[in-house]
């Protein structure tokens, strides 16, 4: 039965329009290369092709390298995809680089990179252009005088506080209005000024929900929590690297002082971070708390890169391989102690009236 509707019929005179040019889809592979997209909402990359199957681990700048859809040039990994693209467009005409130069570029970057931050309320400027650089395998430190701008600027690089200006950079990727839990997600986690743990949880329930926090998965109300045994020895491999493996199934809100430090410490080491930011981790210690917590921090700083605001100078000065130093929200110096002490600015500003008081 023919179909009499008239939007059937032909008009007397009608030529079919030019086709148009097949959009060209990405290949599975890209020389060579397997890809898939990135089904992550909170990456660079979020639904650009990305090469599959890249181990993410220490000094790994992502979960995935981003792949250009032009020529098939890998891109730096972070890039968004629009930038991926521009770059296989023009990968005629530049030649890539030999993947060893890459290498040896990516080993000497830095991990952490912050670029005149500004933090204002009203007229006082809590930061004021300060900038920085932190290096893989470093254990740097932010000293200063009290009101300098540390803990500010520990609270701009967490994402705590949102910067009045100035720029972060992390692991090749701009941070600068990322949120905390997405910071975290990339590598780039805190411990507190103030200790900020759940009191009536034991120490192991408290490492295995910052586990769990970072794994991005939900609590099983339906059976009980530690049939969960890869979280839980997780936690358990923490509290020994942070000491307290002896007090795993004590309350945390019974233990001393310093001992919630370290736990405090474990909270962020237990998130797999890159970049470890300790603020103040010796805050209220005894003796000999700080030198046990002194050597934890030493002994995580050998897998880890470390950045952490501290008061106490002894432990600074045999504990850190860089030292930053703030006043009034600026850096006056930057080096090693031997450095800094000896900076006149530094001397005037914030250590005393000579070197000798060093």
């Amino acid at each position: 039965m023919k179909d009499k509707s008239p939007l059937a019929a032909t008009p007397p005179g009608f030529q079919e329009p030019p086709s148009l040019p097949a959009v060209p889809r990405v290949p599975s592979t890209v020389e060579g290369v397997d890809v898939n997209h990135c089904k992550n909402p909170n990456c660079a990359a979020f639904g650009e092709p990305v090469a599959a199957n890249v181990a993410r681990g220490p000094g790994a700048i992502n979960h995935h390298t981003v792949v250009a859809t032009g020529k098939g040039q890998p891109a730096a990994s972070g890039d968004t995809g629009r930038r991926a693209a521009r770059r296989g467009a023009v990968g005629a005409q530049r030649p890539a680089e030999p993947a060893v130069k890459k290498e040896i570029a990516m080993s000497h970057s830095t991990l952490l990179q912050v670029d005149g931050l500004v933090k204002s309320y009203g007229g006082l400027r809590a930061t004021d252009h300060a900038s920085l650089s932190v290096y893989p395998g470093e254990i740097h430190a932010l000293i200063g005088p009290n009101g300098a701008g540390k803990t500010t600027l520990i609270h701009l690089i967490s994402g705590a506080l949102a910067p009045s200006a100035g720029r972060i950079h992390f692991d090749g990727m701009d941070v600068t209005h990322m949120t905390i839990h997405t910071r975290v997600a990339h590598g780039l986690a805190r411990s507190f000024q103030i200790t900020s743990i759940f009191n009536r949880l034991s120490v192991l329930d408290n490492l295995a929900l910052a586990v769990q926090a970072h794994a991005g998965h939900s609590l099983n109300f339906w059976r009980p929590a530690r049939r969960d045994a890869g979280r839980y020895a997780l936690a358990t491999d923490v509290a020994e690297r942070v000491g307290l493996a002896q007090q795993v199934n004590q309350l945390a809100g019974a233990l001393s002082h310093g001992e919630q430090r370290q736990l405090e410490v474990g909270l962020a080491l237990a998130t797999r971070p890159k970049l470890l930011l300790l603020d103040e981790p010796m805050a209220g210690m005894a003796h000999e708390d700080i030198d046990r917590v002194a050597n934890i921090i030493r002994e995580i700083g050998r897998s880890r890169t470390i950045l952490m605001v501290e008061h106490n100078l002894s432990v600074v000065s045999t504990l850190c391989t860089t030292i930053t130093v703030l006043a009034r929200g600026r850096v006056l110096a930057e080096g090693d102690y031997q450095t800094v002490a000896t900076d006149e600015r530094v001397i005037e500003a914030y250590i005393g009236t000579s070197p000798a008081h060093v």
